[in-house]
């Protein structure tokens, strides 16, 4: 079976005022799937998040919710 992916995430960099504190993420979450991020303080979790979110650019990368960009769907 082809399960569609909830969360895609592809080679994504953030950074804060051009300081990269997140670079070559890649990350997959299949449908109906309950995840964590666990990880110590200043890791990059919330803004991992953040970037999912659209909350914060990426510099670099793509992130796709059900294979589309986060931004087109909250039109």
């Amino acid at each position: 079976m082809n399960e569609a992916l909830a969360i895609e995430v592809t080679d994504l960099t953030v950074a804060y005022q051009e300081k990269p504190v997140l670079w070559d993420v890649d990350l997959s979450v299949p449908n109906s799937t309950l995840m964590a991020i666990v990880g110590p303080n200043g890791a990059g979790k919330t803004t991992l998040i953040k970037s999912i979110l659209g909350l914060l650019p990426a510099a670099a990368g793509q992130v796709l919710i059900y294979g589309r960009p986060y931004v087109e769907q909250r039109r």
